[in-house]
C-alpha cells in the first residue's frame, strides 16, 4: 500500500469509523439480545466519535482522493457536519434501547451513504453512495409493504434515469468526473440540447430524494404513515443531503474553466446552460405547491410534508442565482432548516405521546393544557414561514437578496407570497389550538423534553438577529474545491 493510499484513508478517518460502528453494531446484535442497551449505547457512542472526527477535517487541506472519485474541502466538512450531527440527534429524540438493533444498524449505514455524496465528485461514485442511502431507506420501511414497494419501484426508476443521465454525460465529455467534465465543457464544442437533457435528468434523480415538486409526488402521501424516527431520516437528512449533492454537481462539473473572475459577484456557468431557469422554475413549484397545498391538510406529518417541500424550493432558489452570495444563502438556509424542522417534529413526536394526537382537530382547544409546548410549536412553524426576528426570517431575507441580485424578482415575489399563505395558516391553527375552554387539564412536560425543546430554541430565536457566527462558518463551508477562487 503506497503513501498516498495511506493519506486518503487517514483523511477518511470518519468514514471508517462510521464503517466500523456498523460491523461492530451488527456483531453485538449476534452475541446480546437485539433491545440490549449496549446495542443502543454503541451505535450512540459511534455516531459521537465520528462527528468528533468530522471537525478535525476543518484543518485538513482541500484536496482530492482516489483518482478523483472523492474531495475533501470545506464544502464536504459542512456538510459531514450537518449529516452526522443530524444523525446523531435523530438517534438521541427519536430511538430508545428498544427499537431493534437492525434499525441503529440502517441509521448508521444511511448516514454513510450521505457522507460519501456529499462527498463525491464523480457520477458513478454519486450514484453508488445515494443507492446506499437508497437502500437503506427501503429495508426501513419494509414494515409498510404498500409504501414500501411503491418507494421502490418509484426509486429504481429515479436510479435509471439517473444513470442515463449520467451515460449521455459520459457520452458527451468521456467522463463523469465533475472537473474533467468542467474541463471538456470549457474547451471543446458541445451540443447544448443533448447536454441540457442529460443534466436535466440528473437534477430529476437528485430532486427526488430532495423531495422537490414535480420530481418527487409520493413523499406527503406516505409521510403520515411512518414514524416520526422514520420520518425524520427520510426527510432532513435526506433534503440536507441531497441539497449539497446539487450544489456541488452544479457548481463545479458546469464551472466555466475559461473563467478568470476572482470577484464575488457571480460563478462563471458554461455558456449554453440555462441552468438559472431550470432551477427557478423547480423552486417556484415546490415553493408554490408546498405552501398551497399546505392549507387543506390536517395530519401533523402531513402538514410537516409539505413544509419540508416548500423549504427544499426555497433552498433551490439560493442556487438559482448562481452566485457565492446564493450559496452561502443556500447553506445558512440548510442549517436552519436542520433547527428549525428537527424542533417541529420533536414537537409533533410529542403531541403523539402526550394526546395521542395526529391530526389538527385532535389539538383542538388543547394550548392552554400545555402552553410552553404548543407556543413552541406555533414558533417553530413561525419560523419556517420567515416570521420576522427569527432564523427562519434571516435565512428567507439572504435568499431574495440573492436573487434580486440575478433580477429573479418574480422569484422572489413568489417566496414573499409563500410566506403570507404560511401566516395565514399559521393564524388559523393558533385560533384552532387556544380558543375555547381546555378540553382536558393542564399537561405536564418532562424536565428533558422542557430542556430539549429549549436547545432547539435558543439557535431559532438567536439567529434571527444575530447570525454572524453561523454566517461565517457558512462562508468557510462554501469553498468548494475547484471554484473557490470565485469567492
Amino acid at each position: 500500500m503506497n503513501s498516498q493510499t495511506v493519506n486518503s484513508l487517514y483523511n477518511f478517518l470518519p468514514e471508517l469509523t462510521l464503517s466500523l460502528t456498523i460491523v461492530i453494531t451488527n456483531a453485538l446484535s449476534v452475541f446480546t439480545k437485539k433491545t440490549g442497551r449496549i446495542n443502543y449505547y454503541f451505535p450512540a457512542a459511534g455516531l459521537l466519535l465520528v462527528l468528533l472526527l468530522t471537525f478535525l477535517e476543518a484543518y485538513t487541506l482541500p484536496q482530492t482522493a482516489f483518482n478523483g472519485l472523492l474531495v475533501i474541502d470545506h464544502f464536504a466538512y459542512f456538510g459531514k457536519i450537518l449529516i452526522v450531527l443530524s444523525s446523531f440527534i435523530f438517534f438521541l429524540l427519536f430511538y430508545t434501547s428498544q427499537n431493534s438493533t437492525s434499525e441503529f444498524i440502517l441509521l448508521l449505514t444511511f448516514t454513510l451513504g450521505a457522507m460519501l455524496s456529499v462527498g463525491s465528485s464523480d457520477l458513478v461514485m454519486l450514484f453508488v453512495s445515494l443507492e446506499v442511502m437508497s437502500i437503506s431507506i427501503y429495508i426501513l420501511i419494509s414494515g409498510k409493504r404498500i409504501i414500501a414497494l411503491k418507494n421502490y419501484i418509484y426509486g429504481i426508476t429515479v436510479s435509471a434515469i439517473m444513470l442515463f443521465g449520467a451515460s449521455l454525460m459520459f457520452g458527451i465529455c468521456g467522463t463523469t468526473g465533475y472537473y474533467s467534465i468542467s474541463e471538456y465543457l470549457s474547451a471543446n464544442s458541445f451540443n447544448p440540447l443533448t447536454l441540457t437533457i442529460s443534466v436535466l435528468l440528473i437534477t430529476f434523480a437528485i430532486g427526488y430524494r430532495m423531495m422537490l415538486f414535480p420530481f418527487n409526488l409520493y413523499f406527503p402521501t406516505y409521510s403520515e404513515k411512518l414514524p416520526v424516527r422514520q420520518l425524520a431520516l427520510i426527510s432532513i437528512t435526506g433534503v440536507i443531503t441531497s441539497a449539497l449533492v446539487l450544489i456541488r454537481f452544479l457548481l463545479t462539473a458546469f464551472h466555466d474553466g475559461n473563467s478568470f473572475i476572482t470577484g464575488s459577484e457571480i460563478y462563471s456557468i458554461i455558456p449554453g446552460i440555462k441552468m438559472d431557469l431550470l432551477l427557478s422554475v423547480i423552486s417556484a413549484a415546490s415553493v408554490i405547491t408546498g405552501s398551497i397545498l399546505i392549507l387543506w391538510q390536517k395530519n401533523l406529518k402531513k402538514i410537516f410534508a409539505f413544509i419540508m417541500i416548500s423549504q427544499a424550493g426555497n433552498l433551490i432558489m439560493g442556487l438559482a442565482a448562481s452566485s457565492p452570495g446564493g450559496s452561502n444563502a443556500a447553506l445558512f438556509n440548510i442549517a436552519v432548516l436542520l433547527i428549525i424542522m428537527t424542533g417541529l417534529l420533536y414537537c409533533i413526536r410529542i403531541f403523539e405521546d402526550k394526546f395521542q394526537a395526529v391530526t389538527i382537530d385532535d389539538l383542538k382547544h388543547k394550548g392552554k393544557s400545555g402552553p410552553l409546548l404548543f407556543f413552541t410549536f406555533i414558533f417553530f412553524l413561525s419560523c419556517a414561514a420567515g416570521f420576522p426576528l427569527t432564523a427562519g426570517f434571516s435565512g428567507r431575507l439572504i435568499l431574495i437578496i440573492a436573487a434580486l441580485s440575478k433580477d429573479l424578482f418574480w422569484l422572489a415575489a413568489i417566496s414573499i407570497l409563500s410566506s403570507f399563505v404560511m401566516f395565514y395558516f399559521i393564524f388559523k391553527l393558533t385560533y384552532t389550538i387556544f380558543s375555547g375552554k381546555p378540553v382536558i387539564n393542564h399537561v405536564p412536560l418532562e424536565t428533558h423534553r422542557k430542556f430539549i425543546l429549549l436547545v432547539f430554541l435558543v439557535p431559532a430565536i438567536l439567529f434571527g438577529f444575530y447570525l454572524s457566527p453561523l454566517f461565517d462558518w457558512v462562508k468557510f463551508g462554501a469553498l468548494i474545491l475547484g471554484i473557490s477562487s470565485a469567492n
